[in-house]
């Protein structure tokens, strides 16, 4: 059953619908955790997929790994100053 029969069953428009069904489902199934944990988890996995990469593979693909790794890295602490600026 997709959203528009769902929607037509409750007699609501389809956009409606899935705008307040979205809000439920975020404020009832979704723990939200504070965003530092979120960046301390990335850095964690980042290191462990790099220390993986390090000892298992070639020095070439440990550094393409390096340079998406750094690049993802730039990209969150771009967010977390976004966040600070304007929130």
């Amino acid at each position: 059953m997709n959203i528009t029969n769902l929607a037509e069953h409750t007699g609501q428009e389809p956009f409606r619908f899935l705008c307040r069904y979205l809000s439920v489902y975020n404020t009832v199934m979704i723990k939200k955790y504070p965003y530092w944990i979120y960046v301390v988890g990335v850095f964690v996995a980042w290191a462990i997929v790099l220390l993986l990469t390090w000892r298992l593979i070639s020095a070439s693909r440990f550094h393409n790994v390096l340079i998406f790794c750094s690049g993802f890295l730039l990209g969150v602490l771009a967010a977390s100053l976004a966040r600070k600026v304007f929130k």
